[in-house]
């Protein structure tokens, strides 16, 4: 979340969180389209985990460095924090094809915060567990993790 006005290191011209949104796609669509091409649908009972970290640097940032200046595209209010917010995840959100009806399961968390790291990851692991209850009475349901 803290590149959104950062170039990526081998490549000036590539913002990071763009970067990010270009690989939660292809994670998506890879997943989404390996089912497809073997005609094996492994992947269509999948929740996906999508961690969006160091959240405490993007809300210092974002009060300093306008999220338009980076992305053209937003429209919400200059330096906000939640407006900002909203949209970034609107933008992950609609990486997703319409015909994929995968769960998108979206955790903040600043790395450097011990305790809400735990806590997420308890967060994480219980609705595993959820879903793994639910896959035996109702067939298969896998997750799979992605961090950005």
């Amino acid at each position: 979340m803290a590149g959104y006005d950062r170039c990526l290191v081998g490549d000036r011209a590539a913002n990071q969180l763009a970067e990010s949104l270009l690989r939660f796609e292809t994670i998506l669509s890879l997943t989404w389209l390996n089912g497809c091409l073997n005609g094996r649908r492994w992947f269509d009972n999948s929740s996906i985990v999508l961690i969006l970290n160091k959240m405490d640097i993007f809300k210092r940032k974002i009060r300093k460095n306008a999220l338009k200046a980076y992305f053209p595209d937003y429209v919400g209010r200059e330096k906000d924090y939640e407006a900002a917010l909203t949209y970034i995840v609107a933008k992950f959100k609609s990486q997703q094809r319409l015909e994929d009806n995968r769960i998108v399961h979206i955790y903040f968390t600043d790395a450097t915060n011990i305790r809400g790291c735990q806590a997420m990851l308890q967060d994480i692991e219980q609705n595993m567990i959820l879903k793994e209850s639910a896959r035996q009475k109702l067939g298969e349901h896998k997750m799979i993790g992605v961090a950005i």
